[in-house]
This record gives structure tokens, sequence and C-alpha cells, in this order.
């Protein structure tokens, strides 16, 4: 392999870690596990963080000098970007507060039954800080966005079984009939659908003006 195709398919690596987290936030859940519904999930996003890290260090590595200017061009624009800026200073403010705490180790790693501590603000901060330096083109946040969408078709066909009383697991905890699909909490659910919804709107509106209708269709049946 030249070093071009190495560089591309660490790319590429880090884009499909990226999917799995989207999938993994959206519909994995353990309906057994003893702790919070969230607990396995964070601890999984956990280990794509990592393999992404590995990825990026390893990539860049196998780079050569001037196969190395185009990242070095993405990094110092990501640097540049206030939102960029944003995630670094929540991860430094998150870093000093779990050190300078009372319990430092449970600041780390969160106490039960969530386990959310900082390990697992700090997976997701380096998911974003990885990923958006590989979402510069349009072709590349097309294909997040697909990934995201195919996510959510997912996540509110679950739902839709659960509402009608056909989900085939029996989860620990009874919401009355009210549907949770893998968020472990109907409230969940409901703040993932309205973060979802204009994504899907967007994506039908932009089918639409393209010509294609069919794709249009299927994204706005989605987002109703």
């Amino acid at each position: 392999m030249s070093p071009a195709n190495r560089r591309s398919w660490f790319d590429r690596g880090i884009e499909i870690v990226g999917w799995a987290a989207a999938a993994v936030a959206l519909l994995f859940q353990n309906p057994y596990g003893e702790l919070g519904p969230e607990a396995d999930r964070f601890l999984v996003l956990q280990a794509l963080a990592l393999v992404a890290v590995i990825l990026a260090v390893v990539g860049a590595a196998r780079r050569s000098p001037p196969a190395a200017q185009p990242a070095r061009r993405a990094l110092a624009c990501l640097a540049s970007s206030p939102i960029a800026r944003w995630a670094l200073a929540l991860g430094g403010a998150g870093a000093l507060t779990a050190a300078l705490s009372v319990d430092p180790l449970r600041s780390l790693f969160g106490a039960p039954p969530r386990l959310f501590g900082f390990a697992s603000e700090l997976a997701l901060l380096l998911l974003f800080l990885l990923l958006v330096p590989r979402l510069a083109s349009v072709d590349s946040r097309e294909r997040w966005e697909t990934a995201l969408l195919a996510a959510s078709g997912a996540l509110v066909a679950y739902a839709l079984l659960q509402w009608v009383g056909l989900d085939p697991l029996r989860w620990q905890v009874d919401w009355q009939g009210r549907p949770t699909a893998a968020q472990g909490n109907p409230l969940f659910l409901a703040q993932a659908l309205a973060w979802l919804v204009p994504i899907a709107a967007g994506r039908a509106v932009c089918r639409w003006r393209a010509g294609a209708h069919r794709a249009a269709m299927s994204a706005a049946l989605l987002a109703v």
C-alpha cells in the first residue's frame, strides 16, 4: 500500500468508528445489566474513543512529510474553530474539577448506577475532535448524516414496537407502556428524537431540491 492509501485507510477507520459511536449512542443498551441503562453504553463509547485515538496516532506516524501537510492544515483549521476551543475548554475544566474533587477516582469513572465521569466525557470530546477534521467535505458529512439517519430509523422502529406492545426484550424498568427504545427512559428517547428531527428534515429538503424525491420522502417520513 502507498502512504496515501495508508492515510486514507486510517481516516476511513476513524470515520467508521464515528458511525459506530452514533449507533451505540442511539441503539446500544444492556437490558439485563445491574447498573443503570447508560453504564455499558459509556464503556463501549470509551473503547471506541480509544480505538479512534490509536488509529489517529498510528496514521500520523505512518505519514510521509508531504502527506502530513493536509492533516496539519486540518488541525490548524480545527484549532481556529470556536466550537473546537469550546470543546477544549470543556475538557480542561472537566480535568481540573476531577483532579481537585473530594473523590478524584469517582469523579474520573463516575458513581453507580450511571458511571458517567470525566472518562466518559473525555471519550466523547476525543471522538468529536478526531471526527471534525474528517468531516470537512460534503461527501464525508453526507456519509455521517446517512449513518446517523439509519440508526435513527432503527431507533424509531424499536420505539414503535414498544408502543404497540411487541417489545421482544424484558427491561428491568417498566415505564407503564411509554416507549424508551434503547435509551432507558422516555425522556431520553424524547431528547434523542428532538435532536434528530432537524437532521432528518434537513436531509428531506436537500434531497427534494436535488431531485431525489424518493430519498426525500423517506427522510420526511422519518422526521414525521
